[in-house]
């Protein structure tokens, strides 16, 4: 097995983890327990993780490149809906519910799957 794969594979385990402590840590913001700092750390972190998926996936795994290029578009949105969310409310709402979408294509890059519906 080639090891671009599986730093792929492994990377998109540890953007995962990470995405799920995000939302942790906008729990605590949202209910006044801790500032969004730490919510705001760790999505710029994830933003570079996702390019690295992003990169790894061209040069290694085809099979999640679909994903992986989604999920670094998807994350631009998410970065912006934050900054315009502030000003906006129903932009802020959105930015949830792009979370999830992030989610979903981060599982997906890790898989190795791409994203589709399932037809009717």
């Amino acid at each position: 097995m080639s090891s671009v794969p599986t730093i792929h594979r492994a990377l998109a385990s540890g953007f995962l983890a990470l995405a799920f402590a995000g939302f942790f840590f906008a729990g605590l913001g949202a209910y006044g327990v801790a500032t969004y700092t730490p919510h705001e750390m760790i999505g710029s972190a994830l933003m570079v993780v996702a390019a690295l998926l992003a990169v790894l996936a061209i040069v290694g795994r085809r099979e999640a490149r679909q994903a992986s290029l989604v999920l670094v578009v998807l994350m631009l949105v998410q970065v912006l809906l934050g900054v315009v969310g502030e000003e906006v409310g129903a932009l802020g709402g959105l930015h949830a519910l792009n979370a999830l979408l992030v989610l979903v294509a981060a599982y997906q890059a890790m898989r190795g799957l791409p994203l589709r519906f399932p037809e009717p």
